[in-house]
C-alpha cells in the first residue's frame, strides 16, 4: 500500500510489539488525489513458540457507506424542514380562507353598485381585484393540500372518469392558457380507459402543466423562429403491474437544469423570482397522481423543452363520455 499515511504505519509498528490498534472511520488521500475512508483494525499473529510472526490486518472500505449515511442525514433534515414549512403553510391557509369571503362579500357588494351607475368607470378595476382573489384562492387551496397528510382522491371512490370525454370538455379552457405565438397540438387515442380521479383535480393538474409550458415558451419565444409549441399526447399502456393512462404535456420553451430538474416538485421551489411563482403547482400536481395511485416523470433538457406525464392507474371498466 504504497499511498499508505505514515500515522498507519506508525500504528502497525506498534501491532508488532504486542499491541491491538484499531480505527473507525479513519481517512487517507492517495496519491491520485482521491480520499477514501476505512475503518480497520491491525493486530499480532503469534508463531508456535509464542513469538510475534507478524500483523494480521482488516480493513473495511466505508466510503459508499459514509455518503448514504450523510444522504439519509440530509433527507432527514429536509423533511423536519418541509414539516414545519407545512405547518406555517396551514396556518397561512386557514388565515387567508378567513380574509377571502369577506373580501369577496365586500367586492360583490361594490360590483353590483358599480352596475347600477349610468356610466360604469371601474369595471377594469373589479375584475383585477377578482382574479386576485381567485389566485389567493388558489393558494390557499394548495397549501392546505400540502399540509393535510389526507390523500388526496375522491370521496366516492367509485368515481370514474373517461379521458375522452373529459378532454372534449375542457379543451378550450386549456387552449386559452397558449400564450402568444403557440400552437397546441393534441394526440389522443380513442379507446382510453377511464381513470378514477374527478374531472375538477385533473383538469387543476392539466392547468398546472399548461401553465408551466407556458412560461417555458415566454421565456425564449422571441428565439423561436416558428414560434411555441404545446403537445399533448394521450395514450394507454400496459405492464407488469397493470393498465396505465400516460397523458404528457411537452413544450419548446428554455428547459430545465439537471438541479432544477430534481427539485421541480419540491414545494414552495420555484425559479420565478419577484414573487411570481409560487412554487405550488408541479408540488400540487405531484400530489394528485401519487395519490392516485401514479407518478409524475419529468424529462427536459435547458435550451430544449420539457415534457411532464402523468402516470395513472387505469380502471378496467370504461365509462361513456
Amino acid at each position: 500500500m504504497p499511498d499508505l499515511p505514515e500515522r498507519f504505519r506508525q500504528a502497525y509498528r506498534r501491532a508488532l510489539t504486542g499491541a491491538t490498534v484499531c480505527g473507525h472511520e479513519d481517512s487517507f488521500v492517495r496519491a491520485d488525489g482521491v480520499t477514501h475512508w476505512v475503518s480497520w483494525n491491525a493486530a499480532p499473529w503469534l508463531t508456535e513458540n509464542g513469538e510475534i510472526g507478524g500483523i494480521t490486518m482488516t480493513i473495511h472500505d466505508v466510503s459508499e457507506l459514509r455518503e448514504k449515511s450523510r444522504e439519509y442525514e440530509e433527507r432527514v433534515r429536509t423533511a423536519d424542514r418541509m414539516a414545519s414549512i407545512g405547518m406555517l403553510g396551514a396556518g397561512l391557509g386557514h388565515d387567508v380562507q378567513n380574509l377571502l369571503l369577506p373580501l369577496r362579500a365586500h367586492l360583490n357588494a361594490i360590483a353590483a353598485g358599480e352596475r347600477l351607475t349610468v356610466k360604469p368607470r371601474h369595471a377594469a378595476h373589479i375584475e383585477a381585484l377578482r382574479r386576485g382573489l381567485e389566485h389567493l384562492q388558489h393558494l390557499s387551496d394548495s397549501l392546505h393540500l400540502l399540509a393535510s397528510e389526507e390523500v388526496v382522491a375522491d370521496e366516492d371512490s367509485g368515481f370514474k372518469t373517461s379521458v375522452v370525454g373529459w378532454w372534449s370538455q375542457f379543451e378550450a379552457l386549456f387552449r386559452c392558457a397558449m400564450p402568444r405565438r403557440t400552437k397546441l397540438e393534441v394526440r389522443i387515442d380513442c379507446d382510453l380507459p377511464a381513470l378514477s380521479v374527478s374531472g375538477h383535480l385533473l383538469t387543476r393538474a392539466m392547468l398546472n402543466l399548461f401553465t408551466n409550458a407556458a412560461r417555458a415558451i415566454d421565456a425564449r419565444i422571441d428565439r423561436l423562429k416558428w414560434g411555441g409549441c404545446v403537445s399533448v399526447e394521450m395514450t394507454a399502456t400496459e405492464d407488469a403491474m397493470g393498465k396505465w393512462v400516460r397523458i404528457s404535456v411537452s413544450d419548446n420553451g428554455i428547459g430545465m437544469t439537471p438541479e432544477v430538474r430534481c427539485r421541480a416538485t419540491e414545494a414552495f421551489f420555484t425559479t420565478r423570482n419577484g414573487g411570481k411563482g409560487s412554487g405550488l403547482g408541479l408540488a400540487f400536481v405531484s400530489r394528485v397522481v401519487q395519490d392516485h395511485g401514479g407518478r409524475l416523470e419529468i424529462e427536459s433538457e435547458e435550451g430544449v423543452g420539457t415534457t411532464m406525464t402523468m402516470v395513472m392507474p387505469a380502471v378496467e371498466q370504461r365509462v361513456p363520455f
